[in-house]
């Protein structure tokens, strides 16, 4: 009875295992989420105290800035669960099994659709005007960067780790693949800046510079320009986004800029005493 059970149990678990290697099966996609949901939770809680933190620096409002690392976390967080399930369940089909026959291979092409992936949402974003070429160029080269990074040092240290020891192969990748990634996008970063502006450094030029033209236009004191100046700072990180793709998209930067900053200046100076003249 044991020996009969003990091989039920076996070959149920032979079939549970056949099927999660297979594409496209309940039990592959299963086992997919669980272990992307476990691999994806800490880039989820990266984002949102790094976001959280900006937040409430800039308006010390804990309600709001919580909203927004939510909604941060959770962005990163959708993406790179289906990111590792998408390429997960590919990994399984039998096309890129017979052609991704060595690790290089594999890693190389898994790299490739991981940045289609993310490439996806900016080429979108082109498409409608919400970024500029620059910005996209900026994007895409910063994340390539960050995988010919990983690849290089990845591949690095899996030769210094087996040659330490054959365990210690995988280790040497991981941590070479994780160091390539963070230093090649930070490097192509650099360098880019040293010759193209995003879209954000660009607009807030612009921007900074309407802020003293408005306030001669309208006379402002040294106590309304510093209230207007609050009112700035209080603003939503959302409500800058907006401004900036609504600039981007306009054929009159000039006059959107306008129209975000003269209804604050005129709420300031509708806050001026009245002068009240009294006939005798």
């Amino acid at each position: 009875m044991s020996l009969y059970y003990d091989l039920r149990v076996i070959y149920k678990e032979y079939n549970q295992a056949v099927k999660m290697a297979k594409a496209g099966t309940i039990e592959a996609l299963a086992y997919d989420v669980i272990t992307g949901v476990i691999e994806c939770i800490i880039p989820f809680g990266i984002s949102f105290i790094v976001t959280y933190w900006n937040a409430y620096s800039r308006t010390k409002d804990k309600k709001m800035s919580l909203i927004e690392a939510l909604k941060a976390g959770s962005i990163v967080f959708g993406t790179s669960l289906f990111e590792h399930v998408f390429i997960s369940e590919l990994a399984r089909t039998e096309l890129f099994r017979d052609i991704l026959d060595t690790p290089l291979k594999s890693r190389i092409a898994f790299s490739t659709v991981s940045f289609g992936i993310h490439a996806t949402k900016d080429i979108y974003k082109l498409c409608r005007k919400k970024i500029s070429v620059s910005q996209f160029y900026l994007n895409s080269s910063k994340y390539i960067g960050s995988v010919v990074g990983s690849l290089a040092l990845g591949a690095a240290g899996a030769k210094i780790g087996a040659s330490i020891g054959s365990k210690c192969g995988v280790i040497g990748s991981v941590i070479g693949g994780f160091a390539g990634g963070v230093g090649g996008g930070i490097g192509v970063s650099t360098i880019n800046k040293l010759f193209i502006e995003d879209d954000r450094t660009v607009f807030m030029r612009l921007f900074n510079a309407y802020i003293p033209l408005l306030a001669y236009e309208y006379l402002f004191s040294e106590e309304e320009m510093n209230s207007l100046m609050e009112k700035l700072d209080k603003k939503a990180n959302k409500d800058m986004k907006t401004m900036i793709i609504n600039y981007l998209s306009s054929k009159n930067q000039d006059k959107t800029i306008r129209s975000f900053l003269e209804p604050i200046c005129d709420e300031i100076a509708a806050s001026r005493p009245k002068l009240e003249l009294k006939m005798a």
